[in-house]
Formats: structure tokens, C-alpha cells, sequence
């Protein structure tokens, strides 16, 4: 079951985000359109299993959720 997000910020499309052109390709690639579709995974690490997508991008994103006050969904529930 998808998890849906009340913060505005996790349903905007990424590419409107500020979060660098390699992260807005690679995530667009694999059809993550929105922060949210990414929280949706079991677990953030789970990025890592895409080919490209490496610690430096999963860091981004960590950072780009720290900043928004949203740090709180990188932990299971």
C-alpha cells in the first residue's frame, strides 16, 4: 500500500527541487517522480540497488529531507 505524505514538498515533482541534474535524472529514470515515491520503499538504502545510484546521491537526498525538517521519514515505522 502506497504511503501517502502531508507535506506539500513530498508530492512536488523532483525535478522541480532543488537536488542536483544526476540525482533528477537517475530517480526519473527508475520513475520515482516525487520525494514521496521514494519514501515509499521499504527502506532509503533501497536505492542503492539501482545501477548509478550510489552513497553520494542517497546522502543528497538524506540532506535534502534534513533541511526540510523531514528527517523523521528515514526512519522505519
Amino acid at each position: 500500500m502506497k504511503k501517502t505524505f502531508p507535506e506539500p514538498i513530498l508530492n512536488q515533482p523532483i525535478a522541480q527541487l532543488d537536488l542536483s541534474e544526476k540525482f533528477k535524472s537517475i530517480t526519473l529514470k527508475y520513475g520515482y517522480e516525487t520525494p514521496g515515491d521514494l519514501l515509499n520503499l521499504p527502506m532509503p538504502y533501497d536505492l542503492l540497488k539501482h545501477p548509478g545510484f550510489h552513497l553520494g546521491l542517497l546522502a543528497e537526498f538524506t540532506a535534502f529531507l534534513t533541511k526540510n525538517n523531514l528527517g523523521h521519514y528515514l526512519m522505519p515505522l
